[in-house]
């Protein structure tokens, strides 16, 4: 495994659980908003793998997991050896990907080397969005797509991440965050929950979305009846509500 970066502890990429965080090297996607840019140039050191390994198994009862993140942690050719030696070690696992590789998703939920996924929605998946924000190449919405399919489909936990980057619109979150929960009712809430602002003034937006959240009725990828929101859920969209 090509590791760019380790956290030994943390108690906030991984909500619930206290865990170490190992970044990749490397990504598919260039998106100029990117906080670990500095992952993907070669000038950035490598850390020997083993000498990572030695410290979680010094803390494996000081944590509840590992976070293998990037950079893209799907482009690694070893991660599925790398996520089973972990869960080995008595640790859960949880993988940050982009979804641009659906079949490394796809072999990691059927090997059940994953216990949670946080996946990237980085803009609308359609009319060239993530070219232009993302460089994106052709084929890259279709995967990312299929890659929310199988994740939605499948039983392991998962959150939704958006980034509210220049030229993301209030508009264009609440295009996204409906695409999500008419897809994925059990992992819809945290796509509004980890929206990251860059200082954007969303006020409006907020409100609209809260309206969103109550009122609207789904289909749920698994049962295929109407699921609506209920109290708790509509309470943790009231509690995001400060950020604007």
């Amino acid at each position: 495994m090509r590791i760019k970066g380790f956290e030994p502890f943390s108690a906030s990429d991984w909500p619930g659980r206290l865990a170490a965080v190992i970044f990749c090297g490397g990504c598919n996607l260039r998106c100029g908003y990117c906080h670990n840019a500095q992952l993907m140039k070669d000038a950035a050191p490598w850390l020997d793998e083993e000498t990572v390994f030695a410290e979680l198994e010094r803390r494996r009862f000081l944590l509840d997991g590992v976070v293998i993140s990037g950079g893209e942690s799907t482009l690694q050719p070893d991660l599925l050896a790398k996520a089973l030696r972990l869960k080995g070690m008595g640790y859960a696992v949880k993988i940050d990907t982009n979804g641009l590789r659906p079949e490394i998703v796809e072999t990691l939920i059927a090997e059940k080397a994953v216990d949670f996924f946080a996946l990237d929605f980085k803009t609308p998946l359609d009319d060239g969005w993530l070219e232009r924000i993302c460089g994106g190449g052709p084929g890259t919405a279709a995967r990312i797509r299929r890659t929310f399919e199988i994740v939605a489909a499948s039983a392991v936990p998962r959150e939704w991440r958006t980034t509210c980057a220049p030229g993301i619109s209030g508009e264009t979150l609440m295009r996204m965050a409906e695409s999500i929960v008419r897809q994925d009712i059990s992992g819809a809430l945290s796509c509004i929950e980890k929206v990251d602002h860059y200082g954007q003034n969303l006020s409006q937006f907020a409100f609209d979305l809260l309206e969103f959240w109550r009122d609207i009725t789904v289909v749920a990828a698994d049962a295929r009846a109407p699921v609506e929101l209920n109290a708790a859920e509509k309470d943790a969209v009231r509690a995001w509500l400060p950020l604007a």
